[in-house]
């Protein structure tokens, strides 16, 4: 097991303890630290678990980075990722490593999470929406193979969190190269062979949302850096996706992807007062595949400035 961590010691206690708490005791957990201004090793080394490995960055690596360093440390048959601000739950591991036992050529097994907030406590319209949108909901249990769909067209496989893989089977510095998106370009790694996946179709884990979380950060309107950096994740996740032949028959969702991350950098590079370059992302965007986000970031970057800053202030406010 691997997890990442950054400032969250509170959360991050919860989270080893949820770790500690596994009816499957044959496993390793390794905690690397992004150089936090408090450093967590004191903390973990207090427990006196030698399952426990805590690797702390000489400098901040980001998210992306930090994660990758990690699975290269990882030592198990199997592999999972559990961020330091959530939960699995007691029977995660037990649940998720028997159904790869039962099939030998599956190269992942994942569950379903439900949403708590930063109390631990479920939140069950979200729980419910989340499910429902990621394709979960209606998702049958068991086998399925191919999984692209699962994995790089939808987003029923989160490699976030509920998902074991085997050992050795992505390259991980392949992946570290795709930034805040190496969950996605990972499933990359371990889809495009055609391979087979298992669903178990249970609640085993708990996504925390709270306001210091990458994907509500992500998703808030002042956050136009962290936009930023996902837009280009996803512009350049999504190109190897298309050029891969192994895909070729998903080639026009992937330009889509490649479309929406140009257009979303394009929005972020105007709100951070950068005309020009978003110019050029909206062009980009445009010529992979036309869309009215892209179209009006385009109109914006060759307004004039006191025109473009309005367009601003009303998209934030939307």
């Amino acid at each position: 097991m691997v997890m990442s961590s950054y400032r969250r010691t509170d959360m991050l206690v919860r989270a080893v303890a949820s770790v500690r708490a596994q009816t499957l005791a044959d496993w390793e957990l390794v905690v690397i630290d992004d150089h936090s201004p408090q450093d967590p090793t004191p903390l973990l080394d207090a427990l006196g678990d030698p399952r426990i490995r805590v690797v702390r960055q000489e400098r901040q690596r980001g998210i992306g980075r930090n994660v990758t360093d990690g699975m290269r440390l990882a030592r198990g048959r199997y592999v999972t990722n559990v961020h330091d601000d959530d939960l699995v739950d007691p029977q995660y591991l037990e649940v998720l490593v028997a159904a790869l036992e039962e099939h030998p050529g599956a190269v992942l097994a994942f569950c379903d999470h439900r949403v708590v907030d930063a109390e631990d406590r479920v939140l069950e319209p979200e729980t419910e929406k989340r499910s429902e949108e990621e394709g979960r909901a209606q998702l049958a249990g068991g086998v399925h193979q191919p999984f692209v769909d699962l994995a790089l067209v939808g987003r029923a496989t989160f490699l976030g969190l509920g998902t074991l893989w085997r050992n050795g089977a992505v390259d991980w510095d392949d992946v570290a190269a795709a930034g805040d998106y190496w969950d996605n370009f990972t499933l990359y790694h371990l889809c495009r062979e055609g391979g087979a996946a298992v669903y178990v179709p249970r609640r085993l884990a708990s996504w925390r949302m709270h306001t210091g979380s990458n994907t509500v950060a992500a998703a808030g309107h002042e956050a136009p850096e962290v936009k930023l950096r996902t837009g280009r994740a996803l512009a350049h996740c999504a190109s190897a996706y298309a050029r891969d032949p192994r895909l070729a028959g998903y080639r026009r969702a992937f330009r889509h992807q490649v479309a929406e991350g140009r257009a979303t950098s394009a929005i972020a590079l105007l709100r951070l007062e950068q005309p020009g370059p978003a110019r050029g992302e909206a062009v980009r965007s445009l010529l992979v595949a036309p869309s009215a986000r892209a179209a009006a970031a385009l109109v914006a970057a060759v307004a004039p400035a006191p025109l473009r800053r309005r367009i601003a202030q009303v998209r934030r406010a939307s």
